[in-house]
């Protein structure tokens, strides 16, 4: 029934999370030899790719602990959660950036504690961190 479909889009989607990460690992771990030009042009693109995800590495958990921090301070309930989700999620482009950027919203709308403030507060940080760092640091 139902249930058991919505198991198996989980599963499938857990399945799909740890071959891209052990897959990221791979990528990030190996290394290639001292020189690229002697590898031909798959070294260099492996060189390449290293970097590039290294770089994507630093920038989404800089990106994920400014999340933590903000949500923290605004007092967000499961704001490691949000910031985790952010880390995982600036891989994809632009769909990713918006899911971590709604995901905290209902949250914060439905917590009877918070006011319209520190909602429009909480999409407001969250934009403005993610607008940083895609359109000037990366």
């Amino acid at each position: 029934g139902p249930l058991m479909s919505i198991v198996d889009v989980c599963l499938s989607f857990i399945s799909t999370l740890f071959l891209m990460v052990l897959f990221l690992a791979f990528l990030l771990l190996t290394r290639v030899g001292a020189d690229p030009k002697v590898a031909g042009f798959g070294g260099e693109a492996r060189v390449l790719a290293q970097r590039y995800l290294r770089i994507k590495v630093m920038i989404s958990a800089s990106v994920g602990g400014l999340i933590w921090f903000t949500l923290a301070q605004l007092e967000v309930d499961l704001a490691f959660l949000f910031a985790f989700l952010t880390f995982i999620l600036n891989y994809i482009p632009h769909i990713g950036y918006t899911i971590s950027v709604l995901a905290p919203l209902p949250l914060v709308f439905l917590d009877p504690e918070k006011t319209w403030t520190g909602l429009v507060a909480c999409a407001i940080w969250t934009v403005l961190i993610h607008q940083v760092f895609s359109n000037i640091v990366e």
